[in-house]
């Protein structure tokens, strides 16, 4: 196994953890009884959308981040 290769499986895997803690997030912000809609949308996006959105690109494209 190359040097890439190794760094692309990695990524993957840190891909796989991302996802998890973005899913445990939203169950943390849906909990919270007092929280109004504005901020709510925001913490969804900060918290959520953005981590999902890295951990989409570090498992479609692993190999670029071992170059």
């Amino acid at each position: 196994m190359s040097r890439e290769d190794i760094i692309a499986v990695a990524s993957r895997l840190f891909a796989l953890f991302m996802l998890v803690v973005a899913v445990r997030s939203v169950s943390l912000v849906v909990a919270v009884p007092e929280i109004d809609f504005k901020s709510l949308v925001l913490t969804l996006v900060a918290g959520v959308i953005c981590p999902l959105a890295a951990a989409g690109l570090l498992w479609f494209f692993p190999l670029a981040v071992a170059l």
